[in-house]
């Protein structure tokens, strides 16, 4: 008796050739490229969509989905963890380079200079992407990526939302504070992850901890706020790395201020944005 649901060797064949095509496929051409019949095609598909592991796009094509369990590739060249350790240097402040998919940031490389180890993060690690973590890329995704980051945003107005990310394509970089003022909680619980070791720490409250210090440290300043001389907190920077056209990474700096100058963000920025300038040429030519 035939089982209720596609063997296993037909979805595997079929998330493989979707993994490794360059566009979206209609369940016509998945069939004809798999050998498999339409009937079984159109049956695996729709559980995958059901599950996340596919996506359909308006002209029914599939494509390999958000939330299909994958191998992040951590590896990184020489030339760009040389490249990063300098830039953690100049800045006196963790660096971190991450990759951002539709649905999560994963840490591929880090470095460390300044007073701080880098918070929480441990090479390979990745967190749910919401909002606005990942801002400093996505103007150069897709709208419908996009829209789903938006979403993401708790009480946010579509408007406030395109104000962020043409700014970010503006100015090619995304500066954040802490919430609420509350340096001293960050300081807190940067501490906490950095004396009992994010690695080693139980995996519920390591995650509880790190969406609480994204919340405290992740609201972004707007163009204005940032032609000011008053004295402003500053816990991190962004800006994207773009792997060919394709902005893949974001480029992260944690210097963890509670007061910074003008002249101490602008230097900031500028070893960020030229920093990320130079790991695009490198990645770029991989």
């Amino acid at each position: 008796m035939p089982a209720s649901s596609p063997p296993t060797a037909r979805v595997v064949r079929i998330v493989e050739m979707l993994a490794a095509a360059m566009q979206p496929k209609t369940v016509s051409e998945i069939a004809a490229s798999t050998g498999i019949s339409r009937a079984t095609a159109t049956a695996v598909v729709n559980e995958l969509e059901a599950a996340g592991w596919v996506a359909r796009d308006d002209e029914l094509r599939y494509r390999i989905g958000a939330s299909l369990p994958r191998a992040v590739d951590t590896s990184m060249p020489r030339e760009a963890q040389q490249l990063l350790a300098r830039i953690a240097a100049e800045a006196q402040a963790g660096a971190t380079i991450s990759c951002i998919s539709a649905k999560a940031l994963t840490v591929v490389a880090k470095a460390q200079a300044g007073r701080r180890a880098v918070t929480g993060f441990a090479v390979g690690q990745s967190i749910p992407l919401a909002f606005p973590a990942g801002s400093a890329v996505m103007p150069w995704r897709a709208a419908e990526e996009r829209e789903q980051w938006l979403g993401t945003a708790a009480g946010l107005s579509a408007r406030s939302g395109q104000r962020l990310l043409q700014q970010v394509s503006d100015c090619g970089y995304v500066v954040y504070r802490p919430d609420h003022d509350d340096t001293g909680m960050v300081d807190l619980l940067s501490d906490l992850l950095g004396s009992v070791g994010s690695e080693v720490m139980e995996a519920a409250l390591r995650e509880r901890l790190l969406r609480q210090l994204s919340r405290l440290t992740s609201r972004p300043y707007s163009r204005d706020e940032l032609t000011s001389d008053e004295v402003l907190p500053i816990s991190y920077l962004a800006a994207p790395i773009f792997d060919g056209a394709e902005a893949r990474y974001e480029l992260q700096l944690g210097p963890l201020l509670p007061r910074a100058t003008r002249v101490v963000w602008e230097t900031l920025i500028a070893t960020l944005t030229r920093g990320a300038r130079e790991l695009s040429g490198v990645l770029g030519d991989r």
